[in-house]
């Protein structure tokens, strides 16, 4: 089940104290406060072998981090990598994670409204609990 290793990436975010609970799939909702992350699956393949399903699967999850100043997001970029490159191990009853890491990043900016995000793609490899 996807849901569980975006239950589980929101969890790791939450914990780290990143955002708080300002973790959004897909878009950021209208007025948001920030910092904030938008989260997306761009792939997801999973692994097969002739004996069947492996229960492995390969990820790679868009992060966006959001903020209104620029050095405040830099600061937030540079938590976030900390906390998440190289990360293994279980989250919760959600998945266990055995390799997480970057691939991309880049920065944008809506200069018209002040914003300026953060666009990472990240590898991750995972199975069920």
């Amino acid at each position: 089940m996807t849901r569980n290793i975006d239950a589980g990436i929101r969890k790791i975010i939450k914990d780290g104290k990143l955002v708080g609970s300002r973790i959004y799939p897909l878009a950021l909702p209208q007025r948001p406060t920030f910092p904030a992350v938008v989260y997306q699956r761009i792939t997801e393949p999973g692994d097969y072998t002739l004996s069947g399903d492996t229960n492995w699967r390969f990820i790679r999850l868009q992060l966006t981090w959001y903020d209104d100043d620029y050095d405040d997001l830099r600061d937030l970029v540079d938590s976030a990598n900390a906390l998440l490159s190289g990360y293994t191990g279980t989250v919760g009853s959600f998945a266990k994670i055995q390799s997480c890491m970057l691939d991309t990043e880049r920065d944008d900016a809506d200069l018209e409204i002040g914003l300026w995000s953060t666009i990472q793609d990240w590898k991750i490899t995972y199975s069920e609990v």
